[in-house]
């Protein structure tokens, strides 16, 4: 549910060509804790997570969004991914809209304009 939120917000800002409707909607969209954070951690030029694909997942793991965040931030703290990361990552994404959020993250584009 927080990902499908979070996605539906990239979404309307993505569709908008208007700039000053997309900070009026970036603005109220902030007040979401967790879309701020994954705001925070896609623009963020500090944080590097060293991946730009994530492998199929192989089992699903019904991880919260706050494991998602915490992987995230530890593979910030690491110079490579390795590939038992990679997959333990994959398989938090408990389904397309997750996966489709942290892809975003990882490649740094919010794809919102």
């Amino acid at each position: 549910m927080i990902m499908q939120s979070i996605l539906e917000k990239l979404n309307k800002l993505q569709s908008d060509s208007s700039t000053s409707n997309k900070v009026t909607m970036l603005n109220s969209f902030l007040d979401d804790e967790s879309f701020r954070m994954i705001v925070e951690m896609a623009l963020d030029e500090t944080l590097h997570y060293n991946i730009k694909k994530l492998p199929k997942t192989k089992e699903v793991i019904n991880g919260s969004f706050d494991e998602i965040i915490d992987c995230l931030y530890n593979l910030s703290e690491k110079q490579g991914a390795t590939q038992i990361e990679k997959q333990r990552l994959a398989n938090l994404c408990i389904n397309d809209t997750w996966r489709e959020v942290i892809l975003r993250v990882l490649n740094k584009d919010l794809r919102c304009g």
